[in-house]
């Protein structure tokens, strides 16, 4: 191989390497990031909503109004109306990593669109803020912690309704 075809090559790898490490980003809220999957945790969060007695309440609101990311650490406020969910008949919801991506509260999103959090120790954290109710049972706001670690929460309400 001559010297001609040597530099040729060379040019392409190193075209080839930059564009790979362009396309990595640096986060900042709401970017579409290129990370190993081992490096992403998916955020989800199943919200159950019950009375006193712990029967499952059907209908319950849950918005995500709000969240803060470590990665940043910015606090977000959802736009209006804020993405919503709606307990089903066992008094449950699931908000899983595209719904919380598509709430915009500030999540890097994965090359799929999907919430994820790093494995880095400065990206791995972020806080949901939820405001979870109906008109005739009021209404609460629920900060929900969420991490690498702890990827998928669980937020148990019970709601008085004597």
């Amino acid at each position: 191989m001559d010297r001609s075809n040597q530099a040729i090559i060379i040019s392409a790898l190193l075209l080839a390497l930059s564009s790979v490490s362009f396309g990595c980003g640096s986060g900042g809220g709401m970017g579409r990031e290129s990370h190993t999957p081992e490096h992403l945790a998916f955020i989800s969060i199943d919200i159950v909503a019950s009375d006193p007695l712990g029967l499952s309440i059907e209908g319950v609101e849950v918005q995500i109004i709000g969240g803060w990311q470590e990665s940043n650490d910015l606090s977000y406020h959802a736009p209006t109306p804020a993405y919503r969910g709606f307990t089903n008949s066992l008094g449950f919801v699931t908000f899983e990593a595209e719904d919380l991506a598509a709430a915009q509260v500030g999540f890097i999103e994965d090359e799929d669109g999907r919430a994820v959090l790093l494995h880095e120790f400065t990206e791995n954290e972020a806080i949901v803020t939820l405001r979870i109710g109906a008109v005739s049972l009021g209404w609460i706001e629920v900060d929900v912690h969420v991490s690498h670690a702890e990827a998928h929460a669980h937020v148990f309400i019970e709601f008085d309704i004597s």
